[in-house]
């Protein structure tokens, strides 16, 4: 009688142990999105995290100037777009998809996913593909991951990869 009894607390105390041994997701790094003068007075959109001040997107390109989208408008624009999506949950994978004809970088809420917030329009000639893959290699985070749906990046761990400015 006492071996099952001994039996019996041991597999409760088993049972207790793996029921409190949950895989905890950690914080979310928290992020703030500015648009201000970078390296050179480029306009640049940084991500000030406690981790330190990540530039994310340097805006060079003047194609769409003739638009009235200057770089420092379009760096104003979608800094507004990031932060929106920061504080709406959304800035979890950049991916890219087609909007009105034209490529895109945008935001999915899940890995593969489609599009649920756009980042930015992409110049007609532009591969969606080759620009991610450029916006990586400015961030240094390694292999893009493809999906049928084309690239999916995570952002959060972007961003913790690129090195901080001040």
């Amino acid at each position: 009688m006492n071996r099952k009894i001994w039996r019996g607390f041991l597999v409760g105390v088993l049972l207790l142990t793996v029921a409190g041994c949950k895989e905890e997701t950690p914080p979310r790094l928290k992020m703030n999105f500015v648009c201000k003068a970078g390296k050179n007075g480029i306009p640049t959109t940084y991500a000030l995290t406690p981790i330190g001040q990540k530039p994310v997107i340097r805006w060079v390109s003047k194609y769409f100037e003739g638009s009235g989208y200057t770089p420092q408008r379009r760096c104003e624009e979608v800094t507004q777009k990031m932060q929106t999506a920061e504080n709406n949950g959304v800035l979890n994978f950049i991916t890219v998809g087609r909007e009105n004809n034209q490529d895109v970088i945008c935001f999915s809420t899940v890995k593969g996913g489609k599009c649920d917030l756009t980042l930015l329009t992409l110049k007609p000639n532009d591969s969606a593909g080759k620009a991610v893959e450029d916006l990586l290699n400015f961030g240094a985070a390694g292999p893009i991951e493809q999906s049928s749906s084309g690239p999916s990046i995570d952002f959060e761990k972007w961003v913790k990869s690129i090195p901080s400015e001040k």
